[in-house]
C-alpha cells in the first residue's frame, strides 16, 4: 500500500469514527424532554406535579422535561465522559499522521542507505 491510499483510508476513517463527543452530547441533552407512555402517567397527575410537558396523541405519550436530578446526571455525564470521547475522536487522526510520518521516515531512510552504499 503506497501512502496515497494509506492516507486515503485513513482520512476515510477519521472522518466515519471521529464522532463519539457529538453522539455523547446528544444522548445527554439536558434540555431534551423525555418520552413517557400515557398509559403510565394521567395528563392530572404532571399538572399537580407542576412539570413541563406536551401531549402527543398521535404516538400516545406525553414529552416530559427532565427532572432537577436528571439534568445534573446528564451534565455529570458529559463532563467526565467527554475527555475520553475526545481521545477517542482524535486517536484516527493521530495515528494516520504518524502512519504518514513513519512510511515518509522510512522512505527517507532507504534512500539514504541506498545512496550510500553506490559509490561512482
Amino acid at each position: 500500500m503506497d501512502r496515497r491510499q494509506f492516507l486515503v483510508l485513513g482520512m476515510i476513517a477519521v472522518l466515519t469514527t471521529s464522532c463519539a463527543t457529538k453522539k455523547l452530547w446528544e444522548a445527554t441533552d439536558p434540555e431534551e424532554y423525555v418520552s413517557v407512555s400515557q398509559s403510565e402517567v394521567s395528563e392530572s397527575e404532571l399538572r399537580e406535579r407542576g412539570v413541563d410537558y406536551r401531549k402527543d396523541d398521535e404516538h400516545g405519550v406525553y414529552y416530559v422535561e427532565k427532572s432537577s436530578l436528571r439534568r445534573l446526571g446528564d451534565y455529570s455525564i458529559r463532563f467526565f465522559a467527554t475527555p475520553v470521547t475526545i481521545v477517542l475522536d482524535v486517536a484516527p487522526a493521530i495515528v494516520v499522521v504518524g502512519g504518514v510520518l513513519a512510511l515518509e521516515s522510512l522512505d527517507t531512510e532507504h534512500q539514504t542507505h541506498w545512496f550510500s552504499g553506490h559509490k561512482r
